[in-house]
C-alpha cells in the first residue's frame, strides 16, 4: 500500500434527540416540587373531606390531581425544549399574547367583576398568566441580542 491513503468509513451521524436534555434534567427540584403538590392535596383532601359532591369533577382533590398532572406535562415539554426555540419564537409568543388580551374585550367571562377569564367548558383561563410566562422570554430575547456593555445602568 504505498501511496495511497486508507480511509476509514465516514461514522454516521446521529440526530440529537431532545430527550437528551434528560440526564441534564433537575431531578430533586422535580421531587421537590412533587412533594409540595401532595402535600397540598392532603390539605385539600383534609379541608373538604365533608363535603358532599354529586360529580367527580366537582371534588376539588380530582381537580387538583388533574391540574397537578397537566402542570406536570407541561413543565416537562418546556424543559426538554431549547430555550433557543423560544427564543426564535418571541415575537409570535408576543403576537399570540396581545391578540389573547384583544380577545378578552368581546370573548371574555366576568368573574369577580372584571372581564378576564376565557371560560373554555370546564376550565377557566386567564392570559395575563401566560402573559409573565411571555414577557420573560421577551426579555430573554432582547438580553441575548444586546451586549451587557451597551445596556443602560439601571441604578
Amino acid at each position: 500500500m504505498t501511496g495511497s491513503a486508507i480511509t476509514q468509513p465516514r461514522a454516521r451521524r446521529v440526530p440529537r434527540l431532545p430527550w437528551r436534555r434528560v440526564r441534564t434534567f433537575d431531578w430533586p427540584l422535580f421531587v421537590a416540587g412533587i412533594a409540595c403538590q401532595l402535600a397540598g392535596l392532603a390539605m385539600i383532601y383534609s379541608a373538604t373531606k365533608r363535603m358532599e359532591v354529586s360529580a367527580a369533577w366537582e371534588d376539588l382533590v380530582v381537580k387538583q390531581v388533574v391540574f397537578a398532572v397537566v402542570g406536570l406535562a407541561v413543565m416537562l415539554l418546556v424543559t426538554l425544549t431549547a430555550y433557543r426555540v423560544l427564543v426564535a419564537l418571541w415575537v409570535w409568543i408576543y403576537a399570540a399574547v396581545v391578540a389573547a388580551h384583544l380577545a378578552l374585550l368581546t370573548y371574555g367571562s366576568v368573574f369577580g367583576g372584571a372581564q378576564r377569564w376565557f371560560n373554555i367548558g370546564f376550565i377557566a383561563i386567564q392570559p395575563s398568566e401566560i402573559s409573565k410566562i411571555a414577557l420573560i422570554i421577551l426579555l430573554a430575547a432582547y438580553f441575548e441580542r444586546r451586549p451587557a456593555a451597551r445596556l443602560p445602568p439601571v441604578l
